[in-house]
């Protein structure tokens, strides 16, 4: 278990907005509606932006955007914390979330979050918000199937949200990448929410996905390469 360890406030650093929209800032707009969080509390000035991941998994993740965060807004975390298995970068500037809020992202809950509209009209934009999206909600997994190891390739992303699961799938069908969707209504212990899938199944597919929208997550990165790798891999 990872013990916690908390990086003291940074001093106070000059934000800088970006004047326009990028592919950069539709792939931390990804990431954001993926594992971030964001609120304005009582006082304005008390607001604070998010985000979290696995602590082991994604720290390499966390670096990578530690170094995105830097080159859109001119700023490092106001601090960074370590506790059991959750990695948090926090950045606790309220101009920062006003930005954020009037890119389409929601202040509190993610209830019903979505893909916002500026985003949806130019297709990198699309295709890099995919790859946020799917860097910190995304799962890849090689099933065996009829065989002792794995070689099927299984793509997936969950969200409470059916909105952003059809937009996504919607994505994925305009870039020619068959995709499908679920639903899990299941509330048991351990899986508390009703949640959304979008699916990609096999090669071609994963192939398409790879050269189109690509992996930004080194823990994914890793996964497909060890894929190619083996003997799974050789289908």
């Amino acid at each position: 278990m990872i013990s916690t360890k908390t990086i003291p406030k940074k001093k106070i650093q000059d934000l800088i907005l970006p004047l326009g929209y990028s592919e950069d800032l539709a792939e931390e707009t990804g990431i954001h509606i993926g594992d971030g969080c964001m609120n304005i509390y009582r006082h304005a000035t008390d607001a604070v932006y998010t985000y979290s991941g696995h602590a082991s998994d994604d720290y390499e993740f966390s670096l990578y955007v530690k170094k995105l965060m830097k080159k859109l807004y001119n700023l490092d975390p106001s601090y960074e914390r370590i506790q059991k298995n959750t990695i948090l970068l926090a950045y606790c500037r309220t101009e920062l979330i006003k930005f954020k809020h009037k890119l389409g992202l929601p202040l509190g809950p993610k209830i019903g979050i979505r893909i916002p509209d500026w985003i949806n009209h130019k297709r990198n934009f699309k295709i890099a918000c995919l790859g946020g999206i799917f860097a910190t909600d995304g799962c890849l997994l090689f099933e065996k199937k009829y065989r002792n190891v794995g070689y099927y390739p299984r793509l997936s992303i969950a969200s409470k949200s059916e909105i952003l699961i059809n937009q996504i799938n919607s994505i994925f069908n305009e870039l020619d990448i068959k995709s499908t969707i679920s639903y899990d209504g299941r509330i048991v212990p351990g899986h508390p929410n009703k949640i959304w899938l979008v699916y990609i199944y096999g090669k071609e597919n994963l192939k398409k996905f790879v050269n189109i929208i690509g992996f930004c997550n080194p823990k994914h990165v890793r996964k497909h390469q060890e894929w190619k790798n083996s003997a799974g891999g050789g289908i």
